[in-house]
C-alpha cells in the first residue's frame, strides 16, 4: 500500500501565501512542516495581524480535525487573556486548499522575556501570573484542557498584557463521563505533570494545566526551567527529588512499577520554595507549592489560585469571567471528510467567507481515514525564536516513563544505542549530554533494573 504524504512547503509555496486583498502580507514569523506564519496589515483597519497558513487542510482527516478544533476554540473564547480568531479564509491552491487563520499580532512571548536581560520585578511576575491563571480559569470553565501550557505558548505585548495561544492539543472534559485517558503525548516534557509521567492508564483533569502553570511561575522566578529532564524517567526523578514525595503521596498512582521506581529513590525532604526563591516572598512560595503538589487531588485549581493572597488587589479589582461550555462532538471518529468540510464552511461563514468547492477527485482519496504522514509539532503564533521549546518529537508513548524490567525496554534500548554512538540522550532539543555522562546514568539504571528484577523473581 503506497503512502500518501502531505505536499512539502517549498519556495514557490511561500511565494503563494495569499490570504486575499484585505491583507498586506509582510515578513515570515515562523514555518513548520504543515504551515507558516507571517505578519501582515489588515487594510480595512490598518492594524497589524498575524496570519497562519496551513496547507492542504483537507488532505488528512486527523489533521483537519486538529485544525478545526483550534479554529473553533479560538472563536469560542471571548477573553482578554486568550488569543482570538479575527478572520478565517479557505482558498484553493493547485489540487488542494489552504486555510488562513488571522489573529492579533503580539510583540513577543513569555519564553523570550524570561530568558532575556529584561529585569522582572515582583509586580511584573504577579501581573503575568495573574493573567495566565485568569485565562486558564476561563478555559477550564468551558470544559477544556489546554494540555500544552508553556512560556512559548503565552504571547505578550509591550504593555505586559498577555494571551494564551496554541490549542492544537486541547481536549474536552465532560463531567458526565470518565476523565480522559492519556493519548499519544501531551504537554512539553519540562511542564508535564506527574500523572502524565507515571502511567499510560491514568486519567487526568485540569490539574495537568495547573502543574504547567506552576512550572512557568518557577521559571519566571528563577529565569530558567525548574525541571529539565532529558527523558520521562529523569523528569520524574527530578520532580520526586525536589518535592520530597512521601509514601502516602503515592497511593493515587495505579501503576505498581511506577510506585516501585519512585520508592527506590528513597524519600528526601522537600525543597523549601521560600529559600529557593527568597526575593519572591512567602505568599508566592505558598502559591507555588499549591501549583506543584505531586498528588493531583491536592493541587490548587485556577479559581482557588485567583483568590490567593499573592494576587491581592489584582483579584479584587478585576473580573474573572468564565466561558460557555465547549462542545467537542465534531471530533467523533465517524465524522467523514465531507462533514469536516461542511463544518469548516460553517466556521468561515461566521466571517462572511465561503469555502470553495472541492477540487476534482484524485486517483487516491485526498482524505485518508488514517494518518500516513508524521505527526505535526504545531507552530506557535509567535515563532520569532527559531523554534525553541519544541514539544518532544518522536517520543510518542515514551511521554510516559517506561518502568518495565522485563522484555520491554524501548526507552533504555534507545538510550544505550545513543550512548554507544556518543550522541545526545533523547530526540528533543531541550538539552544534550555527553556519552560519558549518559553511560554513568545507564549504569545506575541497570543496577536499579537488576535490583527490581531480583525483588520480582523472589
Amino acid at each position: 500500500k503506497s503512502k500518501q504524504r502531505r505536499p512539502s512547503m517549498n519556495a514557490s509555496s511561500c511565494a503563494s501565501f495569499d490570504p486575499g486583498d484585505r491583507y498586506e502580507v509582510g515578513g515570515l514569523k515562523g514555518a513548520g512542516t504543515f504551515g507558516q506564519i507571517r505578519k501582515a496589515v489588515d487594510r480595512s483597519t490598518g492594524l497589524p495581524v498575524a496570519i497562519k497558513r496551513v496547507s492542504n487542510v483537507f488532505f488528512d482527516r486527523k489533521d483537519c480535525k486538529r485544525i478545526l478544533r483550534e479554529v473553533r476554540l479560538l472563536q469560542h473564547f471571548k477573553h482578554e487573556n486568550i488569543l482570538a480568531l479575527n478572520d478565517l479564509i479557505v482558498s484553493r491552491r493547485g489540487s488542494g486548499e489552504d486555510v488562513y487563520m488571522v489573529t492579533a499580532l503580539m510583540d513577543t512571548d513569555l519564553h523570550y522575556i524570561i530568558h532575556s536581560k529584561q529585569k522582572l520585578g515582583r509586580d511584573h511576575l504577579r501581573y503575568f501570573l495573574y493573567q495566565i491563571v485568569r485565562g486558564v480559569k476561563a478555559i477550564h470553565s468551558a470544559g477544556v484542557l489546554h494540555r500544552d501550557l508553556k512560556p512559548g505558548n503565552i504571547l505578550v505585548n509591550r504593555d505586559c498584557n498577555l494571551r494564551i495561544c496554541d490549542f492544537g492539543l486541547a481536549r474536552g472534559v465532560d463531567p458526565s463521563e470518565p476523565t480522559p485517558m492519556l493519548t499519544e503525548y501531551v504537554v512539553t516534557r519540562w511542564y508535564r505533570a506527574p500523572e502524565l509521567l507515571v502511567a499510560s492508564s491514568a486519567s487526568y483533569g485540569g490539574g495537568i494545566d495547573m502543574w504547567s502553570v506552576g512550572c512557568i511561575f518557577a521559571e519566571m522566578l528563577g529565569r530558567k526551567p525548574l525541571f529539565q529532564g532529558r527523558d520521562a524517567l529523569q523528569q520524574l526523578r527530578l520532580i520526586v527529588q525536589t518535592l520530597g514525595v512521601s509514601a502516602s503521596e503515592l497511593e493515587w498512582i495505579p501503576h505498581a512499577k511506577a510506585v516501585e521506581f519512585i520508592s527506590a529513590m528513597g524519600f528526601q525532604p522537600a525543597v523549601e520554595w521560600a529559600a529557593t526563591f527568597p526575593e519572591a516572598g512567602p505568599s508566592a512560595a505558598e502559591l507555588l507549592g499549591g501549583f506543584l503538589a505531586f498528588d493531583p487531588a491536592g493541587r490548587i485549581t485556577a479559581s482557588a489560585a485567583l483568590e490567593h493572597a499573592y494576587f491581592g488587589e489584582l483579584h479584587q479589582l478585576n473580573t474573572e469571567p468564565e466561558a460557555p461550555r465547549f462542545c467537542f462532538g465534531f471530533e467523533h471518529e465517524g465524522v467523514t471528510g465531507a462533514e469536516l468540510r461542511e463544518m469548516m464552511s460553517q466556521q468561515c461563514a461566521r466571517f462572511g467567507r465561503t469555502v470553495p468547492p472541492p477540487p476534482p477527485p484524485l486517483l487516491t482519496s485526498p482524505m485518508p481515514s488514517s494518518r500516513l504522514v508524521p505527526p505535526e509539532t504545531p507552530e506557535r503564533w509567535w515563532c520569532g525564536d527559531g523554534g525553541r521549546g519544541r514539544r518532544d518529537e518522536g517520543e510518542g508513548l515514551g511521554a510516559v516513563a517506561d518502568f518495565s524490567t522485563r522484555g520491554k525496554r524501548p526507552l533504555l534500548d534507545a538510550m544505550e544505542q545513543r550512548a554507544r554512538d556518543g550522541r545526545r540522550a533523547d530526540t528533543s532539543d531541550d538539552s544534550a549530554t555527553s556519552g560519558d555522562e549518559l553511560s554513568s546514568e545507564l549504569r545506575s539504571r541497570r543496577k536499579l533494573r537488576t535490583g527490581a528484577r531480583t525483588v520480582h523473581e523472589s
